[in-house]
């Protein structure tokens, strides 16, 4: 496998998909922590709290005195900022798997002697490496672009713990939509058919999520298991209350979410992987290569 992963990578690193998409991701990652600002709080030597579901017609002193965010901050908005990575994720799957068909790589390979298998593993091992350095990539550019904004922040506050569970749940949620891309890659060997599925597959239940759909329960039922749902579902900013204390420019009053929401959420991104991942081995077995 070790060989058929170094071919593979030779592939990405002389094509621009890879360039391009990484180029693409820097420039986000920077528009997220310079597009946000934060609310610097009142001299206090306790700790207030604001909150947001309170009636607006109430007279609540309201901080409105904004700044950039820090590197501690820039890590909660660019994890809540995640989705749109899913999209990114796409030219590299078509990038990893469509090259070997377009190359008829995957013909020299199978002549050689390689298993489908160690051609289809290769792959799936590439691009969840691809998806880790494309995350790593986003999250230290913006917060470094933040830290030299504002300073480093305040790490040991309680909102950057959440932050790294949510990133810890969102990347294997991202690997599971990586383990999709390539599984229709190999599966439907055509670049046309895989960019339409794969973006009607994370697209509709976005926007059926922004069309109201938080507002109709009968709704989200039939959501509990979509990947883009359950990476939303794990934003660390719960908004509901800020907290404003003389060492941090602003936290977040939060609750972490429920064992049992982790456990689901955990086990519906596994199941993709798995199921995926098994299905593209046994369909990519049957393909006969002319």
């Amino acid at each position: 496998m070790i060989t058929t992963l170094r071919a593979d990578i030779y592939r990405l690193l002389h094509g621009t998909a890879f360039y391009i998409t990484f180029i693409v991701l820097v420039v986000i990652s920077v528009l997220t922590v310079c597009g946000t600002t934060s609310v610097t709080p009142p001299q206090s030597s306790g700790v207030d709290i604001i909150d947001f579901n309170l009636d607006p017609n109430a007279a609540t002193p309201v901080p409105t005195n904004l700044q950039p965010i820090d590197g501690a901050l820039a890590l909660n908005e660019l994890v809540s900022a995640m989705p749109v990575i899913v999209f990114l994720l796409l030219p590299l799957c078509i990038a990893i798997g469509m090259a070997m068909f377009s190359s008829r790589a995957v013909r020299n390979s199978l002549t050689s002697g390689m298993s489908r298998t160690t051609l289809y593993l290769s792959a799936l091992t590439l691009s969840f490496g691809v998806c880790v350095l494309a995350l790593v990539v986003y999250l230290v550019v913006g917060i470094l672009a933040a830290t030299i904004m504002c300073g480093w922040g305040d790490w040991g506050a309680p909102i950057v713990h959440t932050a790294w569970h949510g990133f810890a749940k969102q990347l294997l949620i991202l690997l599971a939509y990586t383990s999709i891309g390539i599984f229709l890659s190999f599966s439907t060997r055509h670049t046309a058919i895989v960019t339409a599925i794969y973006i009607v597959f994370a697209a509709v239940p976005m926007f059926a999520m922004i069309a109201n759909g938080f507002n109709h329960p009968a709704l989200l039922q039939y959501l509990n298991y979509d990947l883009m749902y359950l990476l939303i579902n794990i934003d660390p900013y719960q908004k509901t209350q800020f907290c404003f204390t003389s060492t941090t420019a602003a936290t977040t009053c939060m609750s972490p979410l429920p064992v049992s929401s982790t456990i689901e959420t955990l086990a519906v991104a596994a199941g993709y992987i798995i199921v995926t991942t098994l299905a593209g081995l046994a369909i990519f077995r049957k393909i006969e290569f002319k």
